[in-house]
């Protein structure tokens, strides 16, 4: 369960690393709402799992 909770972490991050790095790169338009999608979304499942994974053991 952690290593899932780790592989959310840092897909969102890398995502997030990206989102913030367009500047430095060019990104196709359809990108960058992926992006944000995959960023938030991978940081707070992570953070959901994690939680459950105190929980329940």
């Amino acid at each position: 369960m952690i290593a899932w909770v780790w592989t959310l972490f840092t897909i969102g991050a890398v995502s997030l690393i990206v989102l913030v790095g367009q500047h430095r790169w060019t990104l196709p338009p359809w990108l960058v709402p992926v992006l944000i999608f995959t960023g938030f979304g991978g940081i707070l499942l992570g953070m959901g799992l994690f939680t459950l994974a105190l929980i329940f053991g």
